[in-house]
């Protein structure tokens, strides 16, 4: 039994709050320590091999965009969109790889990591899993929950300006950095007008970058409008610790 599954649930519970749902956050709690006695929580055997690098903040350049400093939250979610398309796309291991790397290069380690490490420290007393390994596992996942929508993503800079719609900055309940979300609405695959969702990314500013700490998808409408939404607020603040 592994802890894989909880990393939602573990940006979930931060968003929501542990008293919004006391009885399925009990529950949550009570399956989360069994999955911690059963296993530790502290080492994934499902990243025996994994090409894990020690994840941090630095320049990146990817589809002729340079993400430093100066770089926006929606230029950041347009590459890592297109990064997750070339993933599931991939026709080989190496190609699947070179594309989960790329995607490692734009995340928030520190914030992913010390979600985890908050989470799991008032759960059952510690944390001590590995930074690197639980920022790559989570990650990992990113690409596997967007993946049925992966053709929403075949468009270039100047077309994704015009698609993706970012929130308004605001400040992190945690640790004050700087967040914002950005939205992309997705058709389905098969055509189903009541099937489509918005993806959400959510970044926070980290050692002075905009970085991804989480990807999902927006409960609120299945559709956009232009305007984006006033603010990204605590509530807003999904990731996958």
């Amino acid at each position: 039994m592994t802890c894989t599954s909880l990393d939602d649930k573990v940006l979930l519970s931060m968003r929501t709050g542990f008293d919004r749902d006391k009885g399925s956050v009990s529950l949550l709690l009570l399956v989360a320590a069994g999955c911690v006695f059963l296993s530790g929580c502290q080492r994934d055997a499902t990243l025996t091999g994994a090409n894990i690098r020690k994840a941090e903040v630095r320049v990146v350049t990817d589809q002729g965009l340079v993400l430093d400093e100066q770089a926006t939250p929606t230029q950041v979610a347009f590459v890592l969109l297109r990064a997750i398309r070339d993933q599931v796309r991939a026709a080989d291991t190496d190609a699947r790889e070179k594309a989960l790397q790329r995607q490692f290069a734009l995340c928030a380690p520190e914030t992913i990591y010390q979600a985890h490490y908050q989470y799991y420290t008032r759960l059952i007393g510690s944390y001590t899993a590995d930074r690197d390994e639980t920022v790559y596992r989570v990650v990992r996942s990113w690409a596997p929950r967007v993946a049925r929508y992966v053709g929403a993503f075949d468009f270039d800079w100047p077309a994704a300006e015009q698609r993706l719609v970012q929130s308004a900055v605001g400040k992190g309940a945690s640790d004050g950095n700087e967040i914002s979300s950005v939205l992309v609405e997705a058709a389905d695959p098969n055509g189903d007008p009541n099937a489509s969702v918005v993806i959400k990314i959510d970044l926070t500013r980290e050692s002075g970058f905009w970085r991804v700490r989480w990807i999902g998808f927006w409960r609120k409408t299945r559709h956009l409008g232009r305007s984006a939404p006033s603010t990204s607020a605590p509530s807003n603040a999904e990731t996958d610790a």
